[in-house]
């Protein structure tokens, strides 16, 4: 006799935000640790803010994070946000205004946006780049 082995059904989402400018790829293995876990895994696409778009607003990339838990809340029991960087600032404001976020994690949040780790030379690396890329 077979015996048919059932996997769990995935009755949670965890939405993940990488940093500014970031993508997926600076999540290393955390996707893949909570999917084998049995949480479905989202990386949302918001526009202006992952590598490869133009920049867009704060406000705009809270309006799409929005759009998209209510469009998940009809498929999920329960919606969780993680974020590195700016991704754990923008699902923290996020889930201050709601009451539907079951957990919250915060990596590296960006508290305040004040540019120290940008060296005080930074405006001179373009010019020597744009020099030394002629040779």
């Amino acid at each position: 006799m077979l015996e048919v082995i059932k996997t769990p059904e995935k009755h949670d989402l965890t939405i993940i935000l990488p940093g500014l400018n970031g993508s997926g790829l600076e999540l290393g293995q955390l996707p893949r640790f909570l999917e084998s876990a049995g949480h479905e895994v989202l990386v949302p696409e918001l526009d202006g803010f992952l590598f490869g778009h133009p920049a867009s607003t704060f406000q705009s990339w809270i309006s799409q994070l929005h759009h998209i838990i209510d469009e998940k809340q009809q498929e999920y029991a329960t919606v969780n946000l993680a974020g590195i960087s700016m991704g754990a600032t923008l699902a923290a404001t996020v889930a201050s205004q709601r009451t539907d976020i079951a957990s919250l994690i915060l990596m590296s949040p960006v508290l305040k946006y004040d540019g120290w780790s940008v060296p005080w030379y930074r405006p001179f690396l373009d010019i020597f780049y744009l020099l030394l890329s002629r040779f």
